[in-house]
């Protein structure tokens, strides 16, 4: 059986990540596949507040709960692993995860650039990076000769359709 392709989209604030999700679920509902997504965030989650049911068990030291509705549910686990057998094992039935701010070891990062222009200006290293996702043409102008012959692949934003195949 084919394991599971998992890969992560970083980059800061308002540099195209949800855009680009989106358009990359779309693009791979297209091709029949069903796509998980998860987006990790570091500010506090509001959802199991003071006083509701799911605050109450886990304050009285339940393992973990679930608030659910007939739209779906919302898991609370304790100490969470993101490795990739656990996000496997949580987005079953996924033909592909998508994980939006969170990076896996070994798996592939594609980074967005936004308006980026200088290498200075994008998150993580490069050498973390599988894809780089830019129009500017100062920013590809500035990317270092090593970059450009490494393994990365600049791609602009109207190329999104090779990610599938370069990711798999």
């Amino acid at each position: 059986m084919k394991e599971i392709p998992i890969f992560s989209i970083i980059g800061w604030s308002d540099t195209g990540k949800t855009t680009l999700i989106g358009d990359l679920i779309e693009l791979y509902a297209g091709r029949g596949l069903k796509t998980a997504a998860l987006k990790k965030t570091h500010k506090a989650v509001e959802l199991d507040h003071e006083g509701s049911d799911s605050k109450t068990y886990r304050d009285k030291g339940a393992f973990g709960t679930c608030l659910a509705s007939p739209e779906g549910g919302v898991f609370f686990l304790p100490d969470f692993s993101w490795s990739p057998e656990t996000l496997r094992r949580v987005f079953h039935g996924a033909d592909v995860i998508i994980c939006e701010g969170l990076k896996l070891d070994g798996y592939p990062v594609i980074q967005t650039c936004g308006k980026a222009e200088r290498m200075d200006e994008l998150k993580g290293s490069p050498t973390e990076w599988s894809i780089l996702i830019t129009d500017s043409v100062k920013l590809k102008m500035s990317i270092p000769d090593h970059l450009k012959k490494s393994n990365i692949h600049i791609l602009s934003y109207r190329d999104i359709h090779r990610i599938p195949d370069l990711i798999s």
